[in-house]
């Protein structure tokens, strides 16, 4: 009869359930003692609250179903090595999966001040877009050239405001030169300022798309002379963009090489390898956009960059089939406000305007 299983009792489901409890509390605490140390991050937040109900719900599910004679059978230590594994897995799993977006997309807090000073500067326009499911974005274009003119695009970084951004370009005394016979836009990522929405790849993309066909309809923007530009997490949808319209040209700064390797580049170290692909959760495809870009495309990476390895950009400079590579001193900054990288990018503008 030793191979009778017992049914499910009352006693059993009740402490299995009180168990099960314990366990994703604990677990809950620990990743919110982790990542306080480590990311300045608090899993104490409907996510991550989400993910431990998940492992409460799996420790349970083994459980309440007992093995053949419980305590003592090869099935219920493999049950017990099943908990732990399975646990451990939804836990780290889930935390990385939500802490990929805190990261990437850090908190935006509109700033009225900004926006304020960058209405108040001479040849600034305030941009309003709508995508096809009326979704708006907001940003600003400074109208640095008369009449009809070409127009950089600008995806900024993590974290970076459109008002202070833009301020900060048109205040910069080389500006006008820089971008002579350019006006330049910016507008704000889903859920930064005042545009609507939440960050994430597909979303950015469908911000940049719409960006693009409603500045590409104006009267005073040349569409043959649209050039796209970003830095760091601009980066990912500038390349998208490019592959997919025909810019007069693509300047990427600091880039990265796609979602998983600018994660590992972030942790400085290889918390997604190519198995847990399935766990990147914003893809930024940036390698498969290059080798469908046929625009003229200026890369820069800077040496000493510590935010994404140089290395990935020299990588991805490869993959463009009319790339070319600049590699300049100093840090991440430095492949946007470098001397070399604006030197690059005023000579590679003048370039792309005679197309």
């Amino acid at each position: 009869m030793s191979g009778k299983r017992r049914g499910v009792s009352v006693f059993r489901t009740l402490g299995s359930l009180i168990f099960a409890g314990a366990v994703a509390v604990g677990l809950l605490y620990l990743g919110d003692m982790v990542l306080k140390r480590m990311f300045n991050a608090t899993a104490m937040s409907m996510p991550y609250y989400i993910v431990f109900a998940l492992v409460a719900l799996a420790v349970f599910v083994l459980m309440v179903f007992p093995a053949n004679r419980p305590g003592r059978s090869i099935k219920n230590f493999l049950r017990w090595l099943l908990i732990i594994v399975l646990s451990l897995g939804i836990a780290v799993g889930g935390i990385v999966w939500n802490l990929q977006n805190e990261m990437m997309y850090q908190t935006a807090h509109y700033d009225a001040a900004d926006e304020a000073k960058v209405k108040a500067m001479a040849g600034m326009e305030e941009i309003t877009v709508s995508d096809r499911a009326r979704q708006t974005y907001h940003g600003w274009l400074w109208k640095n050239a008369p009449d009809r003119a070409g127009l950089v695009i600008y995806f900024g970084g993590n974290g970076e405001f459109a008002a202070s951004s833009m301020s900060s370009i048109a205040g910069t005394a080389q500006a006008g030169q820089l971008f002579n016979g350019y006006n330049v836009l910016m507008v704000d990522n889903p859920g930064y300022g005042q545009s609507q929405g939440q960050p994430g790849d597909d979303n950015i993309y469908r911000m940049a798309l719409a960006v693009w066909d409603h500045m590409a309809a104006r009267p005073d923007v040349d569409p043959q002379r649209i050039v796209l530009a970003g830095w760091s997490l601009g980066t990912g949808p500038a390349a998208r963009l490019a592959a997919e319209k025909e810019p007069a040209g693509l300047v990427l700064m600091a880039p990265f090489y796609d979602g998983r390797e600018l994660i590992n580049g972030v942790m400085d170290a290889n918390i997604l390898p190519n198995f847990l692909e399935f766990l990147v959760r914003n893809k930024y495809q940036n390698k498969l956009y290059a080798r469908e870009t046929e625009a003229k495309t200026l890369v820069i990476g800077a040496k000493n960059d510590r935010m994404i390895p140089v290395e990935q950009a020299q990588r991805l400079a490869k993959e463009y089939p009319n790339g070319t590579y600049l590699e300049v001193d100093g840090s991440h900054s430095d492949a946007r406000f470098g001397p070399n990288a604006l030197m690059a990018i005023a000579q590679f503008l003048q370039q792309a305007a005679v197309k």
